[in-house]
């Protein structure tokens, strides 16, 4: 099996320089980091080629552990449209997936300056996903009516760069990327039955590239100056 590890392989080298630079800026002992993506899929041909990602992004709550590493807890939600395919569009295929998920995150903050920062942090975490608007074909009449579900464990990193805008609050862009521990099935949810998938590379997990914004709300002191934005 063949997953993108180029993204992971950064993350860690970027972690690792950053650590052994330090800073004297620290962050509010608590905060609450959200963010909203837009997904690319990178991984398998097959899923490639059946949905297209509409939004991807997660909050959690975190807690400083020591320096500037931390840890907590979070939320995870996406939601992937059919693609546009002739084969789709000629059945008026609406089937949509949907992603819920929990995670435990572990991450540092590497202060540039007093205003800015990078937020480097790895999700892992379980998802419960199920397809909506599924219509079932011809060819997929044999297969349970409630074969729209599966689980999966899951794998982000994350890079962000944020700015302080006010003591309490920072904004920024970030870059991860989603990894499902599991390849995608087109029989849940009945995609086969209106594409041929033996001609389609699935030997890779589901992944994808995510491009959006983060939002750090910061709980407590910290000695971040905002950036004076008049």
């Amino acid at each position: 099996m063949k997953v993108k590890f180029i993204f992971i392989f950064t993350f860690s080298l970027a972690v690792s320089v950053c650590v052994a630079q330090g800073s004297r800026i620290k962050n509010s002992k608590y905060t609450i980091r959200g963010n909203a993506n837009i997904p690319a899929i990178v991984g398998s041909q097959a899923f490639k080629e059946s949905f297209r990602g509409i939004y991807d992004g997660n909050i959690s709550f975190n807690t400083i552990l020591f320096s500037n590493f931390y840890a907590g807890v979070g939320y995870y939600n996406a939601l992937f449209n059919r693609a546009r395919r002739p084969e789709f569009d000629n059945a008026n295929l609406k089937t949509r997936l949907q992603m819920h998920g929990a995670f435990l995150k572990l991450g540092y903050d590497y202060f540039f300056s007093d205003k800015g920062y990078f937020s480097m942090a790895l999700n892992s975490g379980y998802s419960y996903n199920f397809y909506k608007g599924v219509s079932r074909s011809l060819a997929d009449t044999i297969l349970p009516a409630n074969n729209n579900t599966f689980n999966s464990l899951f794998l982000t990193p994350e890079l962000s760069v944020n700015f302080a805008t006010s003591s309490h609050l920072s904004f920024g862009i970030q870059l991860s990327q989603q990894i499902i521990i599991d390849r995608y099935n087109p029989r849940i949810g009945y995609m086969d039955g209106y594409l041929n998938y033996k001609k389609l590379k699935n030997n890779a997990y589901m992944n994808w590239f995510n491009l959006g914004f983060s939002c750090h709300v910061l709980l407590g002191k910290n000695n971040l100056k905002p950036l004076e934005l008049e």
